[in-house]
């Protein structure tokens, strides 16, 4: 079976640099390159939705809203950590959020 692995693991080595070669050779790069902002932007986006899917639901969520109102937002959150901390007569001087 191990045999079968190192098979397979050699042939896509072999595409890889098949395709490396004609990305070279046949200059690709011109045909992406103006396209590649986009193509990079699409691709963090992807990778957060699926990190936020993959994440628990948080106590106070402010991710996304299809009406941004910062201010709004702002208040919102700061309300909810003065509810769910309350100050112990200290002056709060650095908040963390994970």
């Amino acid at each position: 079976m191990a045999h079968l692995n190192f098979i397979h693991f050699e042939s896509i080595i072999t595409a890889h640099s098949q395709n490396q070669t004609a990305w070279i050779k046949y200059r690709i790069d011109r045909l992406v390159k103006p396209f590649s902002a986009g193509l990079r932007n699409m691709n963090n986006l992807s990778l957060m939705a699926e990190w936020i899917s993959n994440q628990k639901m948080p106590a106070f969520n402010d991710f996304y809203s299809s009406k941004f109102l910062i201010n709004t937002k702002r208040i919102g959150l700061y309300e909810f950590i003065l509810k769910e901390y309350p100050p112990r007569g200290e002056a709060i001087t650095h908040l963390e959020f994970e």
